[in-house]
């Protein structure tokens, strides 16, 4: 009767560190799918407000992003090697990106 409990016990104590990586590593994959989808880095993430390029650009927008599917395509089926550094758009194209959606834009595929 004893050894059956302490199997349970050391059995429970060995799960519930397991169960905490796995949470643990579900949110890592979680951000690092959202960074792809929306073409940022980590150091964009962490660092914006010191970032001297973000500064003018609004919270909600990323300003390197392509929409959902061109992000996704040039992350994993791109065949250009090496590292493009891009511009940061113009004010006024990051206002236009702030903007909400309506349903011509899903339509017209602004959202990806």
């Amino acid at each position: 009767m004893n050894g059956s409990w302490l199997k349970g016990l050391t059995g429970l104590t060995l799960l519930l560190p397991l169960i905490v990586i796995l949470i643990v590593l579900l949110i890592l994959l979680m951000l690092h799918t959202y960074l792809a989808l929306t073409n940022q880095t980590t150091y964009e993430i962490a660092r914006r407000k010191r970032i001297s390029y973000l500064r003018g650009v609004p919270r909600k927008v990323h300003p390197f992003s392509k929409g959902i599917c061109r992000n996704l395509y040039d992350l994993c089926l791109s065949r250009q090697k090496g590292y493009v550094l891009e511009a940061v758009p113009p004010l006024d194209e990051l206002e236009a990106r702030a903007r909400p959606y309506t349903c011509r834009d899903v339509i017209c595929c602004r959202c990806c």
